[in-house]
């Protein structure tokens, strides 16, 4: 619980210190220069305590718990003055924070940290404004397709915290926004090797040189038909890309060649660029194969399956952000405030991450016929509840006592973990729009 309390002491401290205040004015020295009732801390703990209601709803709950006397119009007006890169510089603050080599808790893989990378839709408000900023998802009806921004996240899949998080227009090239996120993280966690971990729409012989540039290591899916020409019928091998015989690879080079010319360089002075390609036989019979510079000395064929198998982590981790955490319930359609509302719920997901993490320790599971956790439904509802209180709490025993209070509360709520029930069909039912017992906590 020690953990618990020094990371809700840490937001507190940065949150009134004069860089967050800095970072907030975004190199706008007008903006917050007077003393008004909404201030960057009072903006900060809003964003943070969200549930997801209607702005009035939202700001006359905030009011009854600060003792404040805030208007829709005054809170809208100072929020279009907040940087959200404040909100980022709360999240690297935190990984700072929790990735040390002192952290004995932090689960890595043979060294590396396991990051995930994957992007999904968002939702946001269907407005001119936002069709500006991030126009149209193309459906069926052409130009009455909603409005989505593209979030690109990294994820590591073992301490499931996400590293990073990328916002750009719903068609963003995601492989773009990949090496974004991955170029963000390497400054910030720099004491771990990482390992990326990606599906198919990321392949691309410059997403490889990219990451295998700087010795970074990466686990690719690749299409079926990818490479069809030099694969052979073993489990492992390697393919050169100076290989000018083969006219798929000459001209997947060539390609490259012409759109980077960071990518044509290396091309030109260096004699070879080679991937190892690992087939993996699913137990459906599928063939799948998989891209990577990790060499055979440092993970087998069946360990690379499974690294692989771990991305899904980052499915659920977005299942939980729109569903367990109303992350698309946008409040305003400005760009500002959008990228606002997903910072600050990314930050809100870590934050609960490390208060699951601490309390499952606790869990004594040989009283289990099954390994228990604590159920992430519940603990995001005690979390909006309770988390207010302690950030805004100046006395630390105070704040201690209600870190131990939410901490033995999400205790209480425990589910078992139940391996192996995936199936080999998937099943798709018609389900009510409101499930009986999966409504949401808050």
């Amino acid at each position: 619980m020690n953990e618990l309390f020094n990371i809700n002491k840490l937001l507190y401290n940065e949150i009134n210190s004069s860089k967050f205040f800095s970072i907030v004015r975004g190199g706008n020295t007008k903006n917050f220069s007077r003393k008004r009732k909404v201030g960057p801390k009072d903006i900060t703990l809003y964003l943070l305590n969200k549930k997801g209601m209607s702005q009035k709803m939202e700001i006359e709950l905030f009011n009854e718990i600060g003792n404040y006397n805030i208007s829709s119009p005054g809170m809208l007006k100072q929020r279009e003055k907040f940087n959200p890169e404040a909100i980022v510089y709360l999240n690297n603050k935190l990984l700072n924070n929790l990735y040390t080599k002192d952290n004995k808790d932090l689960k890595t893989w043979k060294g590396f940290v396991l990051c995930a990378i994957d992007g999904s839709e968002f939702e946001v408000p269907n407005t001119e404004e936002s069709k500006e900023i991030f126009r149209r998802s193309k459906n069926q009806y052409a130009n009455r397709g909603s409005v989505r921004a593209r979030v690109s996240n990294t994820f590591d899949i073992l301490n499931e915290i996400i590293l990073d998080t990328k916002i750009g227009k719903c068609k963003s090239n995601e492989r773009a926004l990949a090496i974004q996120n991955y170029e963000s993280i390497k400054n910030e966690i720099k004491d771990f090797k990482l390992l990326s971990i990606m599906d198919r729409g990321y392949q691309s012989i410059y997403t490889m040189f990219r990451f295998s540039r700087n010795s970074d290591k990466y686990i690719l899916r690749l299409y079926s038909k990818t490479f069809n020409s030099v694969l052979t019928d073993e489990v492992d091998t390697t393919i050169n890309f100076q290989n000018r015989t083969d006219k798929t690879l000459y001209n997947a080079v060539r390609r490259n060649k012409n759109r980077h010319s960071d990518f044509k360089t290396f091309i030109e002075e260096s004699n070879e660029f080679k991937t190892r390609i690992v087939k993996i036989i699913l137990k459906t019979g599928e063939i799948e194969h998989l891209a990577t510079n990790l060499s055979i000395e440092e993970a087998s064929v069946e360990e690379i399956a499974n690294l692989y198998n771990l991305r899904w982590k980052i499915e659920t981790n977005f299942h939980h952000l729109k569903v367990s955490m109303k992350i698309e319930k946008i409040s305003s359609s400005k760009k500002n405030l959008i990228y606002q509302d997903i910072y600050s719920q990314m930050l809100v997901y870590n934050i609960l991450r490390e208060n699951i993490r601490e309390s499952e320790k606790a869990i004594k599971q040989e009283q289990y016929l099954h390994e228990m956790k604590i159920n992430f439904n519940m603990a995001i509802g005690l979390f909006k509840k309770y988390f207010i209180y302690i950030i805004t709490v100046e006395d630390d025993c105070q704040r201690a006592e209600l870190t131990k209070e939410f901490f033995e509360k999400i205790r209480k709520y425990i589910i078992p973990i139940r391996n192996g029930r995936n199936s080999t069909k998937r099943i798709c039912r018609i389900r009510n729009i409101h499930s009986i017992n999966k409504s949401k906590t808050f």
